[in-house]
């Protein structure tokens, strides 16, 4: 098992995808991450969305963002289910999850993190700003 990743390592966003009912972590669940308003990187930005993806790892975890060369046109940021529930649930109510969440400019500046877990069942699901 790989060490824990200390909190200079650990992305500013990390997200915890638990399938709720096989009472597992779900691995191999596809995860986009989009910052709508992010903070400016250079004057040579061209602004913008800025887009990354992850995947779960055995533990359900999204520990490592990589940037999308291409992003999307919509506004969201989306979980995609379909994987967690091929196996445990033959017809699933949700494919995809969405979650909005704000970070304010003075959260940026403290380096606050943001865990976001996601608890799934077949017919619903929790969201939560976890530690």
């Amino acid at each position: 098992m790989a060490a824990p990743q200390t909190p200079a390592e650990k992305p500013p966003i990390t997200c915890h995808v638990l399938d709720t009912t096989i009472g597992r972590p779900a691995s191999g669940i596809s995860v986009t991450l989009r910052l709508d308003n992010p903070p400016p990187r250079s004057s040579s930005s061209s602004g913008g969305d800025v887009v990354f993806k992850g995947l779960t790892n055995t533990d359900g975890r999204v520990v490592a963002w990589d940037p999308v060369t291409s992003p999307r046109t919509d506004n969201s940021n989306n979980i995609t289910l379909k994987e967690v529930f091929n196996t445990s649930i033959p017809d699933p109510f949700f494919e995809e999850v969405v979650v909005k969440f704000v970070v304010s400019q003075e959260q940026r500046e403290r380096g606050e993190h943001f865990h976001v877990p996601l608890l799934l069942g077949g017919f619903g699901f929790t969201v939560y700003r976890g530690s």
